[in-house]
């Protein structure tokens, strides 16, 4: 009897040992046939090159927001884009004023600090215009104050600021634009002209 019960206690120990082995060892996967594989192959190929346009995508996007200009030229520029969207919500531009460039890697901040005031509705207009596609520019705070004894209007300082590409070389836009081959014998006919005149 008492070999009989060691037998059983062997027994249950190995289906208790075989029971564990497939739970927690993973079964080997089938392999798959050519026609599966193919489709797997196909499948990680085309993710593969959505993934690769994304990145392009993006990649386009944030240099289409760099600036590539000289350093003078930014500040210039930033100035005309503020006139051009405070003229066209109607707000009166109070000041402009350049910040300390931060340089970060290959990129460098051109922050500014703007203040306008006019109506709330349009100082938020103001805000989105600076902000839309085209601009380059970034608002980093927006803040709100009502004027004393005038509920309509409000006094706004808001920080902008723009990127520019260190490592980008900025377009050379020649000063004399090229003449077109045919201007060349216009002039020398109103120059004999004149001289003939003379």
């Amino acid at each position: 009897m008492k070999g009989w019960n060691i037998m059983i206690g062997v027994c249950l120990a190995l289906l208790a040992t075989i029971a564990a082995l497939d739970f927690f060892v993973p079964k080997p996967k089938s392999p798959l046939n050519p026609a599966a594989k193919q489709k797997q192959l196909v499948e990680l190929t085309d993710e593969a090159k959505q993934a690769k346009e994304q990145l392009s995508a993006e990649s386009a996007f944030v240099s289409s927001q760099l600036w590539t200009e000289n350093e003078a030229e930014i500040g210039p520029a930033v100035l005309t884009e503020v006139k051009t969207a405070a003229t066209s919500q109607g707000l009166n531009l109070k000041s402009f004023r350049p910040q300390r460039s931060v340089q970060e890697s290959r990129i460098e901040r051109y922050p500014f600090q703007v203040n306008v005031e006019g109506a709330f509705p349009n100082v938020l207009s103001f805000v989105a215009n600076l902000e839309a596609p085209g601009t380059r520019l970034g608002v980093s705070l927006v803040q709100c104050s009502a004027l004393d004894g005038d509920r309509t209007t409000v006094a706004a300082t808001i920080a902008i600021v723009a990127v520019r590409d260190r490592e980008a070389k900025p377009a050379v836009v020649s000063k004399e634009p090229t003449k077109p081959a045919t201007d060349k014998p216009a002039v020398e006919k109103v120059e004999k002209g004149v001289k003939k005149d003379a």
